[in-house]
């Protein structure tokens, strides 16, 4: 049975987890992970996406982003 399509309300928040595999870290060394915020803080304003938490953990990543 295939999923339902998720319905995108603009302006609402979205809970957004990002993990690694098999509960690995998802970055290995400090400077990946300063690279990958860099790259959150660049790319993210060009679509409008507001970024309003960003809880970071060896293994996870938990966002909630809305536009």
């Amino acid at each position: 049975m295939p999923r339902r399509s998720r319905m995108y309300i603009s302006g609402l928040p979205y809970h957004l987890v990002q993990r690694g595999n098999n509960r690995e870290a998802c970055f290995f060394e400090p400077e990946d992970y300063q690279f990958y915020i860099f790259l959150l803080e660049e790319v993210l304003p060009k679509y409008g996406v507001h970024l309003h938490k960003n809880k970071g953990h060896p293994n996870i990543e938990i966002y909630l982003p809305s536009d």
